[in-house]
């Protein structure tokens, strides 16, 4: 019984010393984003078909500006990629297409310590576009999407845990506000698993 209340306690000093809140006035690092983003609306694909989901990756430069020990702003800009692959049949003949796109992301969050470590965090994100492409094996070509909005917005809300070393996971959810493509009811919101690290954190 000693040795497991020793082991316990031992456990939840580790925990303490390695959690962290905002201690310094400016932080910045790197975020690597992994998630997939799915298709709502009246005009979008079913979840099975083609360009019914795609996965999302993101890696961006992010900061945080303290307004308390509890509480800061965490801006982030980086390169979005978005991408489907599909295999299909077309009158017997089997088929397989790609869909890429690039763009430039701009979330701006604020952030909410709970506890040492343990945040929440809430605000808008901006998706600039920068090119969608088309590939299918039957032309084998690339084709050009011009239909693309320039500019996606949505609201994304997440949860995650920091370590005093500059460690952090984390996930989000982002909810679409305006549309992917021109004249077309077509959402994309996105389920998102993130690690960062934070250069200055010590």
């Amino acid at each position: 019984m000693k040795k497991l209340i020793f082991i316990v306690a031992t456990l939840v000093a580790f925990v303490a010393n390695a959690s962290a809140v905002v201690n310094k006035s400016t932080v910045f690092g790197l975020m690597y984003t992994d998630g997939v983003e799915f298709s709502t609306g009246k005009d979008a694909p079913d979840f099975t078909d083609e360009a019914g989901y795609r996965s999302h990756v993101a890696l961006t430069f992010d900061m945080m500006f303290a307004i308390t020990p509890s509480l800061a702003i965490h801006p982030a800009l980086g390169f979005v990629l978005r991408a489907f692959s599909f295999e299909g049949k077309d009158y017997s003949e089997d088929y397989s297409s790609t869909d890429v796109a690039m763009g430039i992301e701009l979330p701006i969050m604020a952030r909410c310590y709970f506890t040492e470590g343990f945040f929440g965090e809430f605000g808008p994100v901006f998706d600039f576009s920068l090119f969608e492409k088309y590939y299918n094996d039957r032309t084998d070509e690339w084709t050009d999407i011009e239909t693309n909005e320039n500019v996606y917005a949505g609201i994304t809300a997440g949860l995650g845990y920091t370590f005093r070393i500059g460690l952090e996971l984390g996930s989000n959810f982002t909810y679409g506000l305006t549309n992917l493509y021109e004249h077309a009811d077509w959402k994309g919101p996105r389920f998102n698993l993130n690690i960062a690290y934070w250069f200055n954190y010590r």
